[in-house]
């Protein structure tokens, strides 16, 4: 089970936009789930209250208005890196990139559910743009995000293992937000921490915790089937037939 408070998430940071050797193999364009180009935020630590640093779709730094929409590509850094990426099976694309699949997030893509009926909401409620949450709900075991008469369905998200950093990099832009309004009631830094890292963390503990009974239903199954084996060879060695045995009880 992870811990939220070992894991630290934020935006991407110009100088390591700049500096990382992983950035520069995969570049500074982003995508958002359905594969479209989209613009994303970044950080230089010393934001202007007028405008604020974005990558564009091109993938070129500008400064972009806060109140103005651009999408979220976070950075999660975690105490016990070595155990996240043990845990969550590391592969490789094409071009020798680490990506992992941790945690999961709404696809950008609604789909269509037959019979939409006994849907069994839970307590889970994500972010979409700023003040807009959608809701999470299961049906027959798979989970959706309801929200504007629409259904999204959950999905992995994945993430470029930075092993120079030793931090992972969002493959896709999880949502589209301000990333301040001009109130200051929403704040894109305090989303991630307060909404977005924990439904990350906790649907991967879901995952895994799902993944543990699985598991030991699966080692209860092995050794009973080692014991039926077992059985099966002692009648057979004694030449007596399973409805004589009962018959003698």
């Amino acid at each position: 089970m992870y811990n939220q408070k070992e894991f630290d998430i934020s935006l991407p940071e110009l100088n390591y936009l700049k500096n990382s050797k992983l950035v520069s193999q995969i570049g500074l364009k982003c995508k958002d789930f359905s594969q479209d180009s989209i613009g994303y935020w970044i950080t230089n630590n010393h934001q202007e209250e007028k405008n604020a640093l974005s990558v564009t779709l091109y993938g070129q730094i500008a400064k972009k208005s806060p109140n103005s929409p651009s999408g979220v590509r976070p950075i999660i850094k975690c105490k016990n890196m070595d155990n996240l990426i043990q845990n969550s099976k590391l592969k490789l694309t094409n071009n020798n990139i680490p990506i992992i699949e941790f945690g999961t997030w709404y696809s950008s893509k609604s789909c269509q559910l037959q019979n939409p009926t006994n849907l069994k909401f839970t307590n889970r409620c994500y972010p979409i743009g700023e003040r807009k949450i959608g809701l999470e709900f299961e049906k027959k075991g798979k989970k959706y995000v309801w929200y504007n008469d629409k259904i999204y369905p959950l999905i992995p998200i994945k993430w470029y293992f930075d092993e120079e950093n030793n931090l992972l990099l969002s493959v896709n832009s999880l949502f589209y937000a301000l990333r301040k309004t001009k109130s200051k009631e929403f704040d894109l830094e305090k989303i991630l921490k307060n909404q977005v890292l924990p439904l990350i963390i906790d649907s991967e503990n879901k995952k895994n915790s799902n993944q543990t009974i699985e598991t030991q239903i699966n080692e209860l199954l092995q050794k009973q089937k080692k014991l039926e084996n077992e059985i099966s060879e002692l009648l057979s060695k004694n030449k007596i037939k399973t409805k004589t045995l009962y018959k003698n009880h």
